[in-house]
């Protein structure tokens, strides 16, 4: 009888706290992927908190083209809200993404909305590139603050 109970007590905790719960979590979510043009480009500069780890490959694609997947990681574990119809935001729904454009012969790649702030943090980790064999990646690890805005301003020097 005593299991009985305990199981209808965490059956009814599943119902109340959803959202607190290990399985609720977003491990079965889609990776992201992007693919850019890449003709006339020999350099890529990559910018995500997580640049320095991103595992990279090389392809023949005709037209050429650089391909980026990432893992969305994240919440706002701990955050606790005045308003009680406030509900934590997967990292699915965050609009965590990469941008890019073109500066001559440089595609630029930026992730965004990736933020640190507080309680709040989402990230785009695992990243794999896949660029067209002869280009060269340049990684510039960003710095997470509140504001993603993403990053692709024309660099100084490469």
């Amino acid at each position: 009888m005593a299991c009985l109970v305990r199981f209808a007590l965490l059956l009814l905790t599943v119902a109340i706290f959803p959202s607190r719960c290990v399985f609720s979590k977003e491990a079965t979510t889609t990776p992201l992927s992007r693919a850019f043009p890449a003709s006339g480009v020999s350099t890529v500069l990559f910018r995500a908190s997580a640049a320095e780890s991103a595992s990279v490959s090389f392809s023949e694609t005709n037209p050429p083209s650089v391909t980026v997947s990432a893992k969305r990681e994240g919440g706002a574990s701990g955050y606790h809200s005045a308003d009680p119809n406030w509900r934590e935001t997967p990292a699915s729904e965050w609009g965590l993404d990469f941008v890019a454009r073109t500066s001559g012969s440089t595609l630029i790649i930026s992730s965004k909305n990736e933020i640190g702030y507080i309680h709040h943090h989402y990230t785009l980790e695992q990243i794999h590139l896949t660029l067209p064999k002869g280009v060269r990646l340049v990684r510039e690890t960003r710095k997470l603050t509140g504001d993603g805005a993403p990053n692709l301003g024309i660099p100084r020097l490469i």
